[in-house]
């Protein structure tokens, strides 16, 4: 239990399709320290989150995030995208949870464009399972009604994808990302730095993010 407060974290937050993921990858292969909490739980952390051959238990998530940390080094930061406390059908443990909402967080701003763009990629494979996307999107009728669930279920049958993820960002991802950061700022209020991106292609981050934030999280000009 004690475990996440031997560590420093700083936390990558923004909107679905900003690239939160794509950069903590990337970080990895640049040896930055990095959680990554959906690759270990094997969910993209949305309603459109599931990946091919299931989730682990909960005792194999926790003991996975367990062995992760324990190889790292306390004295460098953790960077972890920022997760609700649950990923899919699992739990983040809550000290770590707790760790990170007091962490520092690193906001990224990518034009919407660029995010409909983006979510189109990681999500394509859907597009060849429809009735699978069909069945994913029906799990949002409690919370976006029955007629609005209609549209989006007409919208993937007839691969119409690009006017899909746009509407699912501005009427469900969004409103939802908002209301989270809002009530996490009013309870925590954690340091936070807002990066913009033009885009999330290696090029980008490469002007965007590394020409301005070093591993330690230190910023020099804001971009």
């Amino acid at each position: 239990k004690d475990i996440p407060q031997r560590y420093r974290f700083r936390v990558l937050s923004g909107p679905t399709g900003s690239g939160k993921t794509l950069l903590l990858r990337d970080m990895m292969t640049r040896q930055w320290q990095c959680l990554d909490l959906e690759g270990l739980g094997k969910h993209r952390g949305s309603v459109l989150g599931d990946v091919e051959g299931g989730q682990p238990s909960q005792k194999q998530f926790e003991s996975l995030l367990c062995e992760e940390l324990r190889g790292m080094d306390p004295s460098k930061p953790v960077w972890v995208e920022s997760e609700s406390h649950v990923v899919g059908n699992l739990h983040v443990p809550q000290p770590l949870f707790e760790e990170m909402r007091k962490a520092p967080r690193f906001e990224l701003v990518v034009p919407f464009e660029e995010r409909v763009r983006y979510t189109l990629s990681t999500y394509d494979e859907l597009g060849a399972r429809t009735e699978e996307l069909v069945g994913l999107l029906g799990m949002l009728e409690k919370i976006r009604g029955k007629a609005k669930v209609a549209e989006w279920v007409e919208m993937a049958r007839e691969m119409r994808g690009e006017e899909l993820v746009t509407d699912l960002l501005i009427t469900h991802y969004d409103p939802s990302y908002a209301r989270s950061q809002k009530s996490h700022m009013v309870k925590f209020n954690p340091p936070t730095r807002t990066v913009k991106l033009a885009g999330v292609a290696p090029q980008q981050l490469e002007s965007g993010w590394y020409a301005h934030v070093d591993e330690e999280g230190s910023i020099d000009t804001p971009p």
